[in-house]
């Protein structure tokens, strides 16, 4: 049986549009059938039938061939179409054996007869194939990874209170209380870094031969160095020369070649972005913009460590008139103007210049000496004045629009809806209320509404409202859904535990970098850091003269003394425990390698169990409580 049966008949071939006009005609205007059906081009009898209502099968201008009907009516398809969506806003996209698997589950638990094979416990493929066509405002996508951490930070207080610190920026009042912009287009940029390696990340399609299991694709290298690029842009469509990071020590002109006019160039050991680098860039950004009081400039930029923890860039900035600020961590995904417009099409158009180089080239390889050729090609592609207004426009910052986003944006985050509760206290205080819980249940399963009353630990008045709402929002989509089991029932969506922090480490958000609070918490915490610093070599220096006067005594005859077990695994403890910074528990830690599960803050080396931090394992920035003290909420 083909997928989609060729049409044999010419039957029901109106439009569905003239058949409307028509009955319209009839019922309204008097019109008589033969005349109508003459006017608007359909057949006489079926307009009768129409307007008679004489069809026991279709009615209106619906149509209908043959003995077979969907196995759900509009209604339900509409709301199982508006439950796929809602899984996919929060990034649990159903795929197409789920979506078989729902269908095949919903018409098996609502009693609806279905032609689905009841082995497999799926729908058909055909099935499926006709329930898009049927609704073409879903299609099959290959979605793109984001992080629990990304789909966790961007909600709307982030969001909110970064456009209050940029309004607070941008604009300034007058005398008559009006709102006057500080900041032309031209005077507001975005930073951010990209990697660039040897090795693309992604193939362009090639033709090959039918049926052949693996197509190769000729590379520099198994695993690629990096080199990373510095891109800015403004709203006005004007673009920072950039700065290309090689991972070297000395610097060469042959590295230069083919760069864009105006490259700034550096080294250091990892080829990433750190505190003497940037400021280095930032140096390059002031002579490049020429920032003066008069005239100043807005900086915008991500939270890594070496732009915020970097006093002198801020000093620099403070002394040139230039504001920077810091958008919310984990956000920059749909905030940063240079990730939502600029640096996917650089991404791409690097790629295909890689696969360019190799193919005219052939027998060689792609080294650093190329990095900046290839990337010249690429970034002059893709570094368009179109572009970079269209970030900044889409971003919600130039134009300055706070209510860009809507709440299908923030979708993602009503999985745990972490934002909506404020910090809570180590011991969360736990209260019993009384809660009236509602079990409503469809017409036909025959039951009446039950009211059953639960004593249930809550924290907080929050959560109270979460579980009510929660519960009524399932009631309601019950009594509205035109199944007897809803969709929601069938495949709930996502909805994790509220969860309570265990510690009171300060999170980073968006912040206002050259602010004096900002600045004079900074400076504060590097100065408390230097003196622990110093008292830790202090207390270094002295345990190592202990050791060295030890050895230098006369070695005299030892009184045998007993010791107990327990005295030796102290001793022995004390040279390899390292304690929690925030639990105080001890951990055996080798002086080599790092025990699994354990984490070290950038700033003081501290240890800490990452159950304790309450962060993802592989994130490189954690910082401490006493270190993060700078950033307040």
């Amino acid at each position: 049986m083909p997928r989609k049966r060729p049409r044999t008949t010419t039957r029901q071939g109106w439009s569905a549009v003239s058949m409307q006009e028509a009955i319209t005609a009839v019922k309204n205007q008097g019109m008589h059938f033969s005349t109508a059906a003459k006017m608007y081009n359909v057949p006489r009898n079926t307009l009768k039938r129409r307007c008679l209502d004489l069809n026991a099968r279709v009615t209106g201008i619906s149509k209908g061939l043959g003995s077979r009907r969907p196995v759900f009516s509009e209604e339900q398809e509409a709301e199982m179409v508006n439950h796929i969506l809602s899984m996919s806003n929060r990034y649990f996209g159903m795929t197409a054996h789920e979506v078989r698997k729902f269908a095949f589950d919903l018409a098996e638990k609502n009693n609806i007869n279905h032609p689905f094979n009841k082995n497999s416990g799926l729908a058909g493929e055909d099935w499926l194939d006709g329930f898009r066509l049927r609704h073409p405002q879903i299609s099959l996508r290959v979605p793109e990874s984001t992080s629990f951490a990304r789909a966790q930070a961007f909600n709307r207080p982030n969001v909110k209170k970064f456009f209050g610190i940029l309004k607070d920026a941008l604009f300034t009042t007058n005398s008559s209380g009006q709102l006057l912009k500080k900041y032309g287009e031209h005077r507001i940029f975005n930073v951010d870094e990209t990697g660039l390696g040897t090795v693309p990340e992604r193939n362009s399609k090639v033709f090959a031969p039918r049926g052949q299991k693996q197509v190769g694709r000729l590379t520099s290298a198994e695993r690629s160095s990096t080199t990373t690029a510095v891109i800015c842009s403004s709203p006005g469509g004007g673009y920072v020369p950039p700065m290309l990071i090689f991972k070297r020590m000395r610097m060469k002109e042959e590295l230069k070649d083919g760069a864009p006019p105006g490259t700034k160039f550096a080294c250091n050991e990892s080829g990433w972005m750190s505190v003497k680098v940037f400021g280095e860039w930032f140096q390059h950004f002031i002579d490049f913009t020429k920032p003066t009081k008069d005239d100043p400039v807005l900086l915008l930029l991500d939270g890594h460590i070496s732009h915020t923890r970097n006093l002198e860039v801020i000093n620099s900035a403070r002394e040139n008139h230039v504001t920077m600020i810091t958008f919310p961590p984990h956000c920059t995904h749909r905030m940063q103007p240079l990730d939502v417009s600029v640096m996917g099409p650089l991404d791409v158009y690097y790629s295909q210049s890689l696969e360019k180089w190799l193919n005219n080239h052939v027998g060689r390889v792609v080294t650093q000496y190329q990095i900046s050729e290839v990337f010249g090609e690429a970034y002059l592609k893709a570094a368009t004045p179109t572009n970079a207004i269209s970030g900044f426009k889409k971003c919600g910052i130039c134009p300055y629009d706070p209510n860009v986003f809507t709440d299908l944006d923030f979708a993602a985050s009503e999985t745990t809806d972490q934002a909506f509760r404020e910090e809570e206290p180590t011991e969360p205080h736990v209260i019993h209320v009384q809660v009236d819980v509602h079990d409503v249940t469809s017409p036909a399963s025959g039951h009446h509404e039950t009211s059953q009353t639960r004593d249930q630990p809550v924290l907080g008045e929050l959560t109270i409202q979460h579980v009510i709402q929660d519960r009524a929002e399932k009631s309601v989509a019950n009594i509205s859904s035109s199944f007897s089991v809803s969709p929601q029932d069938i495949k709930p969506i996502p909805k994790a535990a509220h969860q309570v922090r265990k510690t009171n480490r300060k999170k980073s958000t968006a912040t206002n970098l050259t602010s004096s609070p900002y600045k004079n918490s900074l400076q504060e915490c590097i100065e408390r850091i230097a003196k622990e610093n110093e008292r830790k070599a202090t207390r270094q220096q002295k345990r190592a003269k202990k050791v060295t006067k030890d050895e230098n005594k006369e070695p005299r005859k030892q009184m045998k003394k007993k010791q107990s077990k327990k005295s030796d695994e102290d001793s022995e403890s004390e040279e390899h425990d390292e304690h929690c910074i925030i639990c105080s528990q001890a951990e055996v830690q080798s002086r080599t390698t790092r025990q699994e599960g354990w984490i070290i803050c950038v700033i003081c080396k501290g240890g800490a169990h990452e159950s304790c931090a309450r962060v993802d394992p592989e994130d490189d920035n954690f910082t401490c409580e006493l270190c993060s003290e700078i950033n307040p909420m």
